[in-house]
């Protein structure tokens, strides 16, 4: 196929319509030229693809998402779709043509910008994401690069900027696997597609990505913005990848970082996926706050996973689970009633068990002689002893109407005992609660900003000093993007110290 079609030059007509009047720029698979759309007089920018593209077919396939990609996207602040196709064996498409500065320019020349300019650019990027977003579509190379800058007038003659976001070329849509072969994702888990200098850590390491690898590439661009630095900028592309997985973000200027500016930053450049913020949306909620009081909300609201829905999918569904829901908050308040009426039960008629008590005091003494009669004798007259009876004796008991020294007499016999030394009395004994031992650890890990846990819990990322109650041994768990996972026993001594962890680098699968 690629000997089928030569490239166009200047005043070709391709595909019958557009005249080739400049060409733009050139890469590797593919060339842009500016033409003329003569039957509606307008400029447009027509793509095509070098002969050597077609050896590629990853190239090819590529090249045609794209084209489907933008055709699904309508918003202000993206490049549009005018045509698609093939004329004689070449590819091509007639994208909206626009003449402005990129953002890169405006960066490298006037950064860091006023707050006011930094916020209208932020938005018009936010807005366009919210709507690729929407439809299921990651950019995955956001990059000022890729965003120009186009001047305009209100009808009141006020000069303005609009915001175009181009080249949606790595995009991935997030719903290929319910949408028709051509539409699915041409990438694997394990590559990495993007620019080094804003690409997420997930994406650095081949990780699956979402929406939340845009907002990443977003936090960089405001950073740069307000700024007017790169926050993990280094000489090489390499290096630059290692800053973003290894180091933390450097502190904006003090007039920002207390402003929601700052809070959108650092939100859009959490390293794990899961901890940045969940979605376009919110941090459009941050920038618009005048005050940084109106964000908490939005500050502790967690990442939310990404669907991919329309947001007609997503009210549908949210009917739908509605629904359930009530469902289930009904079966709940059911099994409560139940359970707490078994439990008053129990509490009201079972009598609450004897608690045990400790003797704090010493016993009387026993009286010295204990004399047992049996119950048919109502009175006792003469008691007698007998001699020698060692220390338990015989009493001789005698009923009060008879004489004691008659034959008739028949005494009863009562074995009688002397009285017994009186016991010590014995020490209260009291419960020993478990031994807790409270220990001060110093955690450290080699690189820094290794999420931890402690048997499963998670208490923060290094480095960070704690106080720690531990009654037996257990697991402190190092983890962190792009290394192994690292786990230290940790005994309960009594002695603080510090828990150092080093880090050993996974496998990075990179693709140029």
């Amino acid at each position: 196929m690629a000997e089928q079609f030569s490239i166009p030059t200047v005043g070709d007509l391709i595909a019958g319509k557009y005249r080739v009047e400049k060409e733009l720029g050139r890469g590797a698979y593919g060339v842009v030229f500016r033409a003329d759309q003569e039957e509606l007089g307008r400029h447009v920018a027509v793509k095509t693809l070098l002969p050597q593209a077609f050896l590629q077919q990853d190239i090819v396939q590529r090249f045609h998402r794209e084209a489907q990609l933008i055709s699904r996207l309508d918003h202000p602040n993206i490049i549009r779709l005018f045509d698609y196709g093939v004329d004689e064996g070449l590819l091509y498409m007639a994208v909206e043509y626009v003449e402005g500065r990129t953002l890169m320019d405006v960066i490298d020349n006037d950064a860091p910008l006023p707050p006011s300019r930094v916020r209208s650019l932020s938005l018009q990027i936010l807005g366009a994401l919210v709507h690729a977003h929407s439809q299921g579509i990651v950019h995955r190379d956001l990059k000022p690069e890729n965003i120009v800058l186009l001047q305009t007038r209100t009808t009141d003659d006020r000069e303005y900027e609009v915001v175009k976001i181009l080249d949606f070329g790595i995009s991935k849509l997030l719903r290929g696997e319910n949408e028709s072969g051509a539409l699915k994702s041409l990438t694997q888990d394990g590559t990495v597609l993007g620019t080094p200098h804003y690409m997420s850590p997930e994406n650095i390491v081949g990780d699956p990505i979402d929406h939340r690898a845009d907002l990443y590439a977003f936090g960089v661009i405001l950073y740069e913005l307000l700024a007017g630095v790169h926050p993990f900028d280094a000489p090489s592309p390499s290096a630059v990848m290692v800053r973003h997985l290894r180091d933390e973000l450097p502190p904006l200027p003090e007039e920002i970082e207390g402003t929601p500016f700052g809070v959108a930053v650092k939100r859009c450049l959490e390293k794990q996926p899961w901890d940045r913020i969940g979605s376009a949306e919110e941090v459009i909620e941050i920038i618009e706050a005048t005050d940084i009081s109106q964000i908490a909300t939005v500050v502790r609201r967690p990442s939310a996973e990404f669907d991919g829905r329309s947001p007609r999918e997503t009210a549908s569904a949210e009917r739908r689970s509605g629904v359930w829901f009530g469902a289930a908050v009904g079966a709940v308040a059911m099994l409560v009633v139940a359970v707490g009426y078994n439990l008053y039960r129990v509490t009201t008629e079972t009598p609450p068990p004897e608690v045990p008590r400790v003797a704090t005091t010493i016993p009387d003494p026993p009286p010295p002689l204990v004399v047992i009669a049996p119950p048919a004798v109502p009175d006792v007259g003469v008691v007698r002893t007998e001699p020698d009876a060692g220390p338990t004796g015989i009493a001789m008991v005698f009923p009060p109407e008879r004489d004691a020294g008659s034959g008739d007499a028949k005494p009863l016999k009562v074995r009688v005992r002397e009285p017994r030394e009186p016991r010590e009395p014995r020490e209260p004994r009291e419960v020993e609660p478990p031994e807790v031992t409270t220990v001060e650890l110093d955690v450290t890990s080699t690189p820094t900003n290794a999420s931890v846990t402690v048997d499963g819990i998670p208490v923060g990322s290094t480095p960070l000093r704690r106080a720690f109650n531990i009654e037996r041994a257990v697991e402190v768990r190092f983890s962190h993007i792009g290394y192994k996972e690292k786990v230290v026993r940790l005994i309960p001594d009594g002695e603080s110290g510090p828990v150092r962890a080093k880090l050993e680098k996974d496998h990075l699968r990179l693709v140029d």
